[in-house]
């Protein structure tokens, strides 16, 4: 042999994280209070007081009031977070078009987003992100902070209230690395544009103050009309086509100190795939091992794509892999069935359109509110739907039934014996289960029953403790009720075999 193989070296993170268990609450309410000077909640939302900390926290009566007092307060220089839920839309929309329009870098964690919201929000101009598990929750937020600071425009992060309690093992990130890739709101920073290089200098404050009595800037809310037209071009050249650029900046630049790259779309078994299912948030990790299974067992090729953002970029990224696959099944996230065309759906048909020249062979599972916790077999049966149905069902409900022939119960028969007569296409929006898989769970599980609710350091230290050596990883829920509460733990093996309930 003339030529030794020259060996890999493994590329150096300076930051890569520390291991601990915690649940998506505790991550990001630690994080933003470390760094932040203000955080407001709507009313809807509760933070534990943080120790050490120097973070004011204002709870309001309404979310309308949480978003302008963050606002107002961000564009005096204060770095500042919102805490709220997408049930109050069009009090959260008005919020944030206002920051858009200011050009506040305030950061927007939004809890339970319907994809009806998701498609609003990807069109008001803030940057976007949806997180899948608790690691892609903890660094999205930072990266959402650094890219709001940099294009001074809005971040929204985006996660499941399910996720939102699940605790789960994640690299905790290092006191060194938020001083290094978020500093602080009074940090001197180089002016990341040449708009703002004219506007503020080649060094600007990291959160500028706009309003600031030394140094009188109008940011106003009404102008004439005809200089509207005027301004709406001036923020696409001077401000928003500079807004991807610097999320690839930041996205770089933290996948360098980290070692953990959000810039493609995550990704599960897609390399040969001939189907995808198109997930967002946390139902991504609940559909990973039910495709596995099906692999294994019925030799089925079918991947699972989750968007971590929403840029040009990502969005190309994602159309290439799906122009390559058969069948894309899309689950909606959404509560108002009444439209035919389901957003996310929407999206990536109308991206295609505009990439590849086709519209693909798009299938819409309708999710109404399990936050991704239907049954094992729900989701296989959607999956066999969509890769050997001679005729699938294009739009249906997961886990969803019009009638249920093993209970024999008189009146509920001449129920359903009405219901089929009036609806004899019901049952044409759901799918088939599998009765053998009714009963099917994913990893081993474990449950407390307690008469309290148990605080999430607790169920970190007995997640810690409940951890095996080997592979595989153990993540926890907690249901509570006004009398008791129940702890759920699983742990997950790296072979996803999922076994009798």
């Amino acid at each position: 042999m003339l030529f030794k193989k020259k060996k890999e070296t493994k590329q150096h993170t300076p930051f890569p994280g520390q291991k601990a268990f915690a649940s998506g609450k505790t991550v990001i309410h630690e994080l933003e209070t470390a760094f932040c000077d203000l955080i407001t909640l709507d009313y809807s939302m509760t933070m534990q007081p943080v120790t050490n900390s120097t973070c004011r926290i204002e709870r309001t009566e309404k979310s309308s009031d949480a978003i302008n007092f963050a606002t107002a307060a961000s564009a005096t220089g204060l770095r500042t977070a919102i805490f709220s839920n997408s049930k109050k839309t069009a009090q959260l929309l008005d919020g944030l078009n206002n920051a858009v329009a200011k050009h506040l870098p305030v950061v927007f964690h939004i809890t339970s987003p319907n994809h009806a919201f998701l498609q609003q929000v990807i069109d008001n101009g803030a940057i976007v992100f949806y997180a899948n598990d608790v690691q892609a929750l903890a660094d999205l937020s930072l990266i959402g902070r650094a890219a709001a600071e940099r294009s001074l425009l809005p971040s929204i992060v985006l996660s499941d209230a399910q996720l939102q309690q699940s605790t789960q093992l994640y690299l905790q990130p290092e006191k060194e690395l938020l001083h290094h890739f978020t500093g602080t709101s009074q940090d001197s920073i180089e002016a990341p544009t040449p708009a703002q290089e004219m506007i503020f200098g080649k060094s600007r404050r990291r959160v500028p103050r706009m309003v600031d009595i030394d140094k009188p800037l109008a940011v106003l809310n009404d102008i004439n009309s005809s200089f509207a037209a005027h301004a709406t071009a001036a923020d696409f050249v001077f401000s928003a086509q500079h807004s991807e650029s610097i999320l690839l900046q930041c996205m770089t630049e933290f996948a360098q100190l980290t070692g953990r790259d959000y810039r493609a779309s995550r990704t599960h078994a897609t390399g040969d795939a001939q189907h995808i299912v198109v997930a967002e948030g946390d139902v991504y990790h609940t559909i990973c091992p039910v495709v596995d299974y099906l692999a294994r067992k019925e030799n089925l090729k079918c991947g699972v794509l989750h968007l971590n953002t929403f840029t040009t970029q990502a969005l190309k990224d994602a159309a290439e892999k799906l122009a390559a696959v058969r069948t894309i099944t899309v689950i909606e996230n959404i509560q108002n069935t009444n439209t035919t065309q389901k957003p996310l759906t929407r999206l990536l048909q109308q991206l295609l359109v505009e990439i590849h020249g086709k519209a693909g062979n798009f299938i819409s599972a309708i999710d109404s509110g399990s936050a991704g916790k239907n049954s094992f077999a729900a989701y296989a049966a959607m999956v066999r739907n969509m890769a050997l149905a001679s005729e699938p069902q294009k739009h249906f409900f997961i886990d969803a039934h019009f009638s249920q022939p093993e209970l024999r119960l008189p009146k509920l028969e001449m129920l359903q014996q009405e219901v089929s007569r009036n609806y004899p296409d019901a049952e044409k929006r759901t799918v088939p289960l599998n009765a053998t898989e009714k009963s099917m769970v994913v990893g081993k599980q474990i449950r407390i029953f307690a008469e309290t609710a148990f605080d999430d350091k607790e169920i970190a230290l007995l997640c810690a403790a409940f951890t095996s050596t080997g592979a595989g990883t153990m993540q926890a829920w907690q249901r509570k009720t006004a009398k008791s509460a129940e702890l759920q733990f699983v742990f997950s093996s790296d072979e996803n075999e999922p076994v009798d309930g």
